[in-house]
């Protein structure tokens, strides 16, 4: 019985340290400038597995090059979407701006910030 008591007080711990944490991210993540990338694809649909393979390249260099944290990504309508919290808000939009021409959607996003 003591032993279950101990379990119990260990996950009630475990889940309060990381409630906390959570808390701190959603926080530090708030307090940045976040922008909308879209990325218009060839479907009116879904994002094929060809196109989330593009994309991935994108979000590799936007976190390669510590640009900023992806917050929400998704597909539909037509597009793929992105949410960054960028980690410079002075230079965030132009690092963007350059790293989706790098990525090959230089022609085919729209960038808005939120």
């Amino acid at each position: 019985m003591l032993w279950i008591m101990l379990v119990l007080l260990a996950l009630v711990i475990g889940g309060s340290y990381v409630r906390g944490a959570a808390t701190r991210v959603r926080d530090e993540f708030a307090s940045r400038k976040r922008f909308h990338i879209s990325i218009k694809i060839d479907s009116e649909h879904m994002a094929s597995r060809a196109d989330l393979a593009e994309r991935a390249k994108l979000e590799t260099l936007i976190a390669d090059e510590h640009i900023g944290e992806i917050t929400e990504s998704g597909s539909g309508g037509g597009w793929m979407d992105l949410v960054v919290a960028v980690a410079e808000s002075e230079r965030g939009e132009q690092q963007l701006r350059e790293a989706i021409a790098r990525a090959g959607f230089a022609d085919r996003f729209e960038l808005k910030p939120l």
